[in-house]
């Protein structure tokens, strides 16, 4: 077997290497000092990255992606996690659950994400609960045609910048129905709790929210 990398692999690699060279290590000072980048430095990042076709590297191109597989994208990952400061989620990718939405919600989140026009945050973890998506005591419930969420996210991370989120949360209470919902972060009764501080630096923040009767 020839593990070699591929003429077309070694490029792509090269690639990568050369956009956290020229775009990701310049940024580091910057969000080493400021825990965090101006509006200016995150914009200009945002272009670099659809310049160098690096936007939503984890989808097919039929849903808006890149279509590189797995192997390419942890060529690609390697090369961006030389980076300190997490800058390497920068380059957005949208989350894998929404490549199994309907037609109508692809066109509402995953295209405009994988554009870079909308950003999302998956939203699982909770107080109580930490990881274990068994324990988590977000609900949904049933209203008509909608539904009805209550309940507490912790650690969103890149919730500061997301306009939407994915909401973890157990349809009735109950975890054998546990369910994602998309969730746009300008819904009444979606409200940031705070944004706590931690020991180390990263691009983007890690925000609590609460979902107080959110119907979607």
């Amino acid at each position: 077997m020839d593990i070699r990398l591929t003429p077309e692999d070694l490029e792509l690699q090269r690639r990568a290497r050369t956009f956290t060279e020229q775009v990701l290590f310049p940024l580091e000072l910057e969000c080493e000092e400021h825990d965090g980048l101006s509006p200016e430095s995150f914009g200009s990042a945002k272009r670099a990255v659809l310049d160098a076709g690096f936007n939503a590297i984890n989808h097919r191109e039929e849903n808006g992606g890149q279509g590189f597989d797995g192997f390419q994208q942890i060529l690609i990952e390697e090369e961006w996690g030389k980076a300190t400061g997490a800058l390497w989620d920068i380059p957005w990718r949208p989350a894998i659950p929404l490549a199994a939405a309907t037609p109508d919600q692809k066109e509402r989140y995953l295209w405009p994400a994988c554009r870079g026009e909308r950003r999302d945050a998956y939203a699982i973890t909770e107080e109580q609960a930490g990881s274990d998506p068994s324990m988590v005591r977000t609900t949904a419930r049933r209203d008509g045609r909608g539904w009805v969420i209550d309940g507490t996210k912790w650690h969103v991370t890149s919730g500061d910048i997301a306009d939407f989120f994915l909401v973890h949360a157990h349809v009735d209470g109950d975890p054998a129905k546990a369910t994602v919902f998309l969730v746009d972060k300008d819904l009444p009764g979606v409200e940031l709790v705070r944004t706590p501080k931690y020991s180390h630096t990263f691009v983007f923040e890690h925000p609590i929210f609460a979902f107080d009767g959110v119907r979607v």
